[in-house]
């Protein structure tokens, strides 16, 4: 009910209310176009990351194979003729590989330059793997077998030596990302092979294969190592530079998710609209708390004392106001709430009633009833509480007359109610369906005319129909009311012409909260009483100077 409300208190300030919202759905289509952006990056970076380090594998099965190849294939005398041929035709294989040394102590050969005389020193080897047996020296000049100013990478297995081309996967990097080749030496330092110097080691604590995004440099990453953990690469992708190379898709994006929020926002608000309408917040709020029970004195003009009251209905509405029953009774009906909001009223009448002092014995408290609710059972049921100490009324069932009353149903019904203490008056008469036959045919208790006789101008013509109406339905011999009574004028016109026993209107009182009413009816008794002593003939002709 608190977020209810709050919702409400927004439909006061609409502007600000469309601009949070669509903020707001802007905002999550953001986060969500975002999220899909940064996992389809870590996904690029991963695919990425596999292809090239696949593409820069340098001991990949082909070179393990040659390298096999080497050590049982051949049975000539080391760097004999035989030996070198063997040598060349290994080295004319598809598998990269244009150069093979073979060295011992005493003689060294290659492919290219066949014996050397003066053998061939490589220096300290940056890595030995003994699980593989192989012994490397990353990119290294190649002037130690004669072909100064090209590098290589020497791989060493027994008296057997490659040399592997230099990596070349710069051609399929991405212009915009950076990148760079490491491997790591025999003391666990990372050793740069190619790319961009110094990368890896601003990522320090980057050690297994990962994805992920740097905030201090405003960047996302990837590392991976091919499968013998020799060669591993590390990309970063500047968030600017990717927005810069993505700048057309992003354009489009954003101009897609605003119009994308735009129609939400519209769809939204007239959603929101029709939940905070009238119709749907008195649907969402309807209990005994938020309904307010007025109470207009009814006058008996035969004894001039207030014989009872009508209860008269608000709705309090999300921001304090009361509302009107002309505005919510449609929603009433049309949300068939009906029987639930007449439990709700007398529930409420109970409970403000219980302790306000009426000048008569069992006052009359009259309840309005929907046509469709006549129901004899329920109606007993639900107005006994008004019954019973300590409130003792007498309820009084006020329904307008319809067509859609079936004459014998409804004439069954008022006299099951009429037998256990409960009074049906059929109100509005004069504006509606009703004739004299019908309305005696009814059996009603009492009929009350419409208020628009009441108030017309006097020496007009819904004022003559007035005393027409009251004439013919004094006929009936019911109990007659006439309500919109607005001065003391029509109050003595009514009263001269003894066939009206019940009166109300604003001249006698407004609708009263419980609290105003007690203090009225203490009012109106005192002054009567006080009336009685200065001017007994007054009270004697019930002249009480409403």
């Amino acid at each position: 009910m608190r977020l209810y409300k709050y919702l409400f208190t927004m439909t006061k300030y609409p502007r600000t209310f469309v601009f949070g919202l669509f903020s707001s759905l802007f905002l999550v289509t953001l986060v969500i176009a975002s999220s899909i952006s940064i996992f389809q990056v870590f996904q690029s970076l991963e695919t990425q990351l596999s292809e090239e380090i696949k593409a820069a594998d340098q001991l990949d099965p082909s070179f393990d194979a040659t390298m096999e190849a080497l050590t049982h294939n051949i049975a000539a005398p080391a760097c004999s003729s035989d030996y070198l041929f063997w040598l060349r035709k290994v080295a004319f294989l598809p598998d990269g590989i244009h150069e093979i040394l073979y060295a011992d102590e005493h003689q060294s050969c290659s492919v290219s330059r066949g014996k050397l005389s003066d053998g061939f020193e490589l220096g300290k080897a940056d890595l030995e793997r003994l699980d593989m047996g192989y012994t490397f020296w990353f990119d290294r000049d190649l002037a130690a077998i004669g072909y100064p100013g090209l590098k290589g990478t020497f791989l060493q297995k027994g008296n057997l030596t490659l040399v592997l081309p230099p990596m070349n996967a710069q051609a399929s990097w991405v212009p915009w990302q950076n990148q760079e080749f490491v491997s790591k030496n025999g003391l666990g330092d990372w050793v740069h092979r190619t790319g961009k110097l110094g990368l890896k080691k601003s990522y320090p604590n980057v050690k297994n294969q990962q994805v992920g995004y740097s905030v201090s440099r405003w960047a996302f990453w990837g590392f991976q190592c091919d499968p013998s953990n020799l060669v591993c690469l590390f990309i970063e992708a500047p968030v600017t530079a990717l927005i810069a190379a993505n700048k057309l898709f992003i354009t489009v994006g954003l101009i897609l998710m605003l119009a994308t929020s735009l129609v939400l926002t519209e769809a939204a608000r007239n959603k929101f609209l029709r939940m905070m309408s009238l119709s749907s917040r008195f649907a969402h709020t309807m209990c005994k708390d938020s309904l307010v029970c007025h109470y207009q004195p009814i006058l008996r003009l035969e004894t001039g004392e207030i014989e009872g009251v009508e209860v008269l209905v608000r709705w309090r509405d999300l921001d304090g106001s009361l509302v009107y029953p002309n505005a919510f009774l449609p929603v009433v009906e049309a949300r068939n709430m009906s029987r639930l909001l007449t439990e709700l009223i007398v529930n409420n009448t109970v409970k403000d009633l219980a302790g306000v002092q009426f000048g008569t014995e069992r006052p009359k408290v009259n309840i309005n009833v929907f046509p469709q609710d006549l129901d004899a059972d329920w109606l007993i049921r639900i107005l006994s509480p008004l019954q019973i100490a300590p409130c003792a009324f007498r309820p009084v069932v006020e329904i307008v007359e319809t067509s859609d009353l079936p004459l014998e149903s409804t004439r069954e019904a008022i006299a099951l109610m009429r037998a256990n203490g409960i009074e049906t008056y059929i109100d509005d008469f004069g504006v509606g369906y009703s004739s004299i036959h019908y309305l005696s045919g009814l059996g009603a208790d009492g009929v009350k005319l419409d208020r628009f006789f009441a108030m017309a101008p006097e020496d007009t013509l819904s004022s003559k129909l007035l005393f027409s109406a009251i004439e013919m339905v004094s006929k009936t011999g019911q109990i007659l009311v006439v309500e919109g009574v607005e001065t003391q004028t029509k109050l003595m016109s009514l009263r001269a012409t003894n066939k009206v026993d019940l009166v109300q209107g604003y001249y006698i009182s407004p609708p009263l909260p419980a609290a105003r009413l007690a203090t009225f009816l203490k009012g109106f008794q005192q002054k009567r009483e006080h009336t009685a002593e200065a001017y007994p003939k007054a009270v004697r002709d019930n002249i009480i100077g409403l």
